[in-house]
């Protein structure tokens, strides 16, 4: 195969792949935007898993300060005895 020959088999390969009509673009934009939205979802679940800790750590201090200001019962009613 000569060099002319080489060169009219390369270019419409070349050709096809400069000028696709914007499809490698359009795909790279498709691409970018599917990562955009796996991104946000994935920040979306942190940010609610991080909101259901709160809300369980904030549940806890209450039962805590709850228990807390409970007077205290000693001895414990089954450990009593009886006054008969």
């Amino acid at each position: 195969m000569n060099a002319s020959n080489r060169i009219w088999a390369i270019g419409p390969q070349l050709a096809e792949t400069l000028i696709d009509g914007g499809l490698r673009r359009a795909q790279l934009a498709q691409a970018r935007a599917a990562y955009d939205i796996t991104v946000d979802n994935y920040r979306q679940t942190v940010l609610s898993g991080f909101g259901q800790v709160e809300d369980q750590l904030v549940t806890l201090r209450f039962l805590q300060k709850q228990r807390s200001s409970r007077k205290p019962r000693w001895p414990p009613p089954s450990r009593r005895k009886n006054s008969r």
